[in-house]
């Protein structure tokens, strides 16, 4: 009953309450979701450098914890062209939430729970997780390249692009077994973010 309720919400257009619109209403909702995506990279981050003298650090799972972040900032920023989408009904509203939401599951497996013990094998814990980890980070790439073009992007858009690449290298990089390829593509992934972000600056 409830997702029939759901489905059958009506359209709603200029709606507005003492100057308070129905986009920058759930434009708030969305950055509430957003908000506690970053709070567990600062969370995470900081109980390291809290509990630095026992950890036993991985440079890989700190290196995607840096990656994933920045891909955060990007889908954050890109995500603006979709905030007149999110009011005309409900279903592109449930849509938009998608990204974040398969990103707050690849932050769950990113960040262990720190308990009160002798030290903290972060080495380990990236090696049981890492696969987890890819697929989640898969998933969330899978998700925004979706809702992008369901909502503003069009199909033949450089961006697409961008996205086909990235879903590539994790679709090899989830089945590859070799550590030195797992990396070559963290770093290729790195350098795709960067010249993404240099070409949207320059679009703006």
């Amino acid at each position: 009953m409830l997702l029939f309720h759901i489905w059958r919400q009506p359209i709603i257009l200029n709606n507005n309450i003492n100057g308070f619109s129905l986009t920058e209403y759930l434009t708030s909702f969305i950055a509430f979701v957003y908000g506690s995506i970053a709070s567990r990279f600062m969370g995470g981050w900081g109980l390291m450098i809290s509990k630095f003298n026992r950890i036993n650090f991985s440079k890989d799972h700190l290196a995607w914890t840096f990656l994933a972040f920045l891909l955060l900032l990007d889908f954050w920023t890109g995500s603006w062209p979709r905030e007149k989408f999110i009011s005309l009904n409900i279903k592109f509203f449930i849509l938009s939430l998608w990204v974040p939401l398969s990103f707050y599951f690849l932050t769950a497996v990113l960040f262990p729970i720190f308990k009160e013990s002798n030290a903290i094998d972060l080495k380990a814990f990236f090696l049981s997780h890492k696969k987890i980890t890819y697929l989640l980070f898969g998933f969330t790439l899978l998700a925004n390249a979706i809702t992008a073009n369901l909502m503003e992007q069009k199909l033949f858009d450089v961006e697409n692009l961008f996205r086909l690449i990235s879903l590539t290298l994790t679709a090899i990089l989830y089945f590859t077994k070799r550590t030195i390829i797992e990396r070559a593509i963290l770093v290729a992934g790195s350098i795709i973010l960067i010249f993404h972000t240099v070409f949207e600056t320059s679009r703006w």
